[in-house]
């Protein structure tokens, strides 16, 4: 018994001289580094005005060209498309009262259909053969150079067969040309 009772105060005194660091309980937080590089983007655009047209012009096609400008960081991938609005200001001739009204039209991607005063559809080429975009799903994706680039977009004006009452008069439809980023 005496060997046991040795052996257990050998152990206990080896135990009580470790230092207090073998004894110490570790605990672990985690934190994070975080950072984010942001880019940005600017998009402007001119207007389109096909001026005034004669009655004798009938069933003509006119294309008018237009620029979006877009200014992106260097780089950053960006999508652009127009968007045409259904809602067309009609501004009928002094001879008719010369007022002005707000109407609901039909808008078909790329197009909208004018009723009396024909149609007009905006595209990417000076031939009118490749539609211009319309939503973000069939937007021109690019990448940003950091200076300003130009895209070009061609409205097409086609005047209706024949004239009415109700061709007379000018027209005002507005196009959300828009940037994703």
């Amino acid at each position: 018994m005496s060997f046991n009772r040795k052996l257990l105060a050998a152990t206990a005194a080896v135990a009580l001289a470790l230092p207090a660091a073998v004894m110490a309980e570790e605990q672990t937080a985690q934190s994070e580094i975080t950072g984010e590089i942001v880019g940005a983007c600017t998009i402007s655009a001119t207007n389109i005005d096909f001026g005034q047209k004669s009655a004798a012009e009938v069933g003509n096609v006119f294309t008018q060209q237009s620029a979006i400008t877009v200014n992106c960081s260097q780089n950053l991938p960006y999508k652009v498309y127009a968007e045409i609005s259904p809602s067309v200001e009609m501004r009928a001739p002094a001879a008719q009262g010369g007022g002005t009204s707000t109407e609901t039209k039909p808008v078909t991607q790329n197009s909208i259909a004018l009723g009396e005063k024909g149609t007009v559809a905006l595209f990417s080429d000076s031939n009118a053969t490749a539609a211009f975009p319309h939503d973000v799903s069939s937007a021109l994706v690019r990448n940003g150079t950091g200076s300003p680039e130009t895209i070009d977009v061609y409205a097409k004006w086609t005047m209706p067969a024949t004239i009415s009452n109700g061709s007379f008069g000018r027209y005002k439809v507005s196009v959300a040309n828009k940037i994703v980023f």
